[in-house]
């Protein structure tokens, strides 16, 4: 009975399951190094969770001529001012142009902001997407923001800024922007978590814009007023959405104000239509839906066979992206073909997009 204790014990097969489990050695996950060689021109996205010592490899990688990355996303809590400063220096001098950065900084301060807004004004940026979420921005930080986005005539198209903290003053730098001739911007979205509600300030240049399309959450009294003065007017044309601060719908009397403010389609031209649907076109049109709108624009003289084999040959955002533009700058007849061919081939898109 004693001897028996300093046998092996023979296995037994009810216990196999357990065994595997601790004895398997699971695989080291890749190293950011092997990920950014191995096949690197067929990188489209990154995310990645950053530390100092992956900062030089990624700036080598987007300095690099096999670099093909149109979406970068970065997550940092411990970055210098100096990793910040190499990493703008690379985007600027990226044979591929960065189309969307999305940056989550636990605390950015003044001056990262200031680098990132080198990147920004910079004429060989063609950044088109700029989502940031940080625990506060300075005024100093939302100027400097502002005038990048004013100067060069900055490309972005969509800037989202979420923080906990935002200075009424910056605040009112943002929302400016959409009412700047010199601005681009087609989506402004500004989240923070001390707003006790839009101000008038912040209202009247947004509006100023005679947007399409409007969602906000909390009103000032005064902007409230303004607001509901803004939609009696039969000439104004708004889609507005109103959300409560955990962003669902709200009940309340403004969604009503708006329903009576249907946009008068008729009178916008094609090329206006699709200059508003633009981003929402690029973001769901899917690539069927894309090649056979390209056989249709072939079919009527819109585009030609190099246009289009060039077309057929990019992946599907940057596809729905420079087709969109490309029809566009040709005018409003081919506009109308794209409209027309697009509820023909996509009904459901067509409607989300408003063009039917």
């Amino acid at each position: 009975m004693g001897n028996s204790e300093g046998k092996e014990r023979r296995p037994d097969p009810r216990d196999q399951d357990s065994e595997s489990d601790q004895s398997e050695i699971l695989p080291t996950p890749p190293s950011l190094a092997s990920v950014l060689k191995n096949n690197p021109s067929h990188l489209k996205e990154l995310d990645l969770s950053l530390q100092g010592s992956d900062v030089e490899l990624l700036c080598d990688f987007l300095k690099s001529p096999e670099c093909r990355l149109d979406t970068l996303r970065l997550i940092d809590y411990s970055l210098s001012e100096a990793s910040y400063s190499s990493l703008a220096s690379a985007l600027i001098s990226s044979p591929h142009p960065l189309r969307k950065l999305e940056l989550r900084v636990k605390n950015m301060q003044d001056s990262e902001i200031e680098l990132l807004c080198d990147f920004l004004g910079n004429p060989e940026c063609r950044l088109e997407t700029l989502k940031l979420s940080t625990s506060s921005l300075s005024e100093i930080s939302c100027a400097s923001l502002a005038s990048a986005l004013i100067s060069n005539r900055s490309p972005l198209r969509e800037l989202d800024v979420n923080c906990e903290y935002l200075e009424e003053s910056g605040r009112k730098l943002l929302c400016e922007l959409l009412g700047n001739p010199n601005c681009h911007l087609e989506s402004l979205s500004v989240k923070d978590k001390s707003c006790s509600g839009l101000s008038l300030a912040c209202l009247e240049p947004i509006l100023k814009r005679n947007p399409s399309y409007l969602s906000v959450g909390k009103l000032q009294d005064s902007a409230a007023r303004h607001l509901q003065d803004y939609l009696r007017r039969p000439d104004r044309e708004l889609t507005l959405k109103i959300v409560d601060e955990q962003q669902q719908e709200a009940n309340d009397g403004f969604r009503v104000s708006a329903a009576v403010n249907i946009p008068a389609q008729e009178e916008v031209t094609a090329e206006e239509k699709l200059k508003l649907a633009r981003k929402r076109f690029v973001d769901s049109v899917s690539d069927p839906v894309l090649n056979d709108l390209l056989d249709v624009l072939l079919k009527h003289e819109v585009i030609n066979n190099n246009e289009m084999e060039s077309l057929r040959s990019k992946i599907r955002a940057d596809k729905a992206r420079v087709l969109i533009d490309a029809v566009r700058a040709k005018g409003t007849e081919a506009s109308l073909v794209l409209i027309n061919a697009l509820c023909e081939v996509d009904q459901y898109l067509s409607k989300k997009l408003d063009l039917v």
